[in-house]
């Protein structure tokens, strides 16, 4: 999904129990359903490095096991 920087997200959460677990940047942290979540582009920036053999989807190919037999795991 690629929305504009200046949109906010607002999520409210429907499930069959009261608590969820939310997960991002490694981290998580169990939230009440009733909790409304508020996504928005940070106040500020960071710098990222390119490994020169590393590539996004090649990362991410590895970690979700895309093209490997999980048969052999």
């Amino acid at each position: 999904m690629v929305v504009s920087s200046d949109m906010q997200l607002s999520l409210k959460i429907e499930s069959r129990t009261e608590k969820f677990i939310l997960s991002c940047d490694s981290k998580s942290e169990t939230l009440s359903t009733d909790v409304q979540l508020t996504i928005c582009k940070a106040p500020f920036e960071i710098n990222l490095i390119q490994l020169k053999d590393d590539s996004y989807f090649g990362i991410l190919r590895e970690k979700l096991l895309w093209g490997i037999d999980v048969r052999n795991y």
